[in-house]
């Protein structure tokens, strides 16, 4: 059976939001990465921060855009696993 865990992060590290996403900064790195809407929920104690989901065996593909001849192309990728992706956000 599948484990979810929960982080908590602030609302200003959301860069941009789509329909069924939203771009989040990782802190402390200039890397970002895109997550699914159905696994963010508002915090009840603080308007401020929301709680973001995903399961021990998820892998973030985070990454780094520059704006290279008018286009924007990632000119840096990396891959965290789920406790990697936790101690960022020292949780």
């Amino acid at each position: 059976m599948t484990k979810w865990q929960k982080i908590t992060i602030n609302k200003n590290l959301i860069q941009k939001q789509t329909e069924k996403s939203a771009l989040i900064k990782l802190p402390k790195t200039d890397l970002f990465f895109w997550h699914n809407l159905k696994c963010l929920q508002l915090s009840t104690t603080n308007k401020n921060c929301l709680h973001l989901f995903f399961t021990e065996s998820f892998i973030f593909k985070c990454f780094k855009s520059e704006k290279i001849d008018g286009a924007y192309k990632n000119v840096k990728e990396v891959e965290y696993t789920a406790d990697e992706f936790k101690n960022f956000f020292n949780q």
